[in-house]
């Protein structure tokens, strides 16, 4: 597909989506970089692999100053924390390019993402 046109797909996509949505795109993409980045690491390519976690990790704090600990409460403090373990443990595989700290931490966003499909709306 003609790159501008795919731009322009993806822009309208985010600005026609939902609250809802627009979390499931960011998991999404989160957890398709650390796939990626796993993938490039197993081809020792570091470079990929630094750039992958490197856009996993603004996802994540993307999403943590989403949050409204005000309105979210016990949820979006346990979110919060949450988040900052992420984007420790991505610092953390950026910097010894452990495979098995990338599949731990990969775990962790599987079964958030799981967590956020059981919400309504989420479709």
């Amino acid at each position: 597909m003609y790159a501008p046109a795919l731009d322009t797909y993806r822009r309208q996509q985010v600005d026609t989506a939902s609250p809802m949505q627009l979390v499931r795109m960011l998991y999404d993409a989160m957890l398709e970089s650390t796939r990626e980045a796993k993938a490039a690491l197993t081809e020792r390519d570091y470079e990929r692999v630094h750039h992958r976690l490197l856009h996993a990790q603004r996802i994540v704090e993307e999403l943590d100053h989403a949050l409204d600990i005000e309105r979210g409460g016990d949820i979006a403090g346990n979110l919060r924390r949450l988040y900052d373990f992420l984007i420790q443990r991505l610092t953390y595989v950026n910097i010894t390019k452990s495979v098995s700290a990338l599949e731990d931490t990969e775990a962790v966003m599987e079964e958030m993402h799981a967590m956020w499909s059981g919400v309504p709306g989420w479709d």
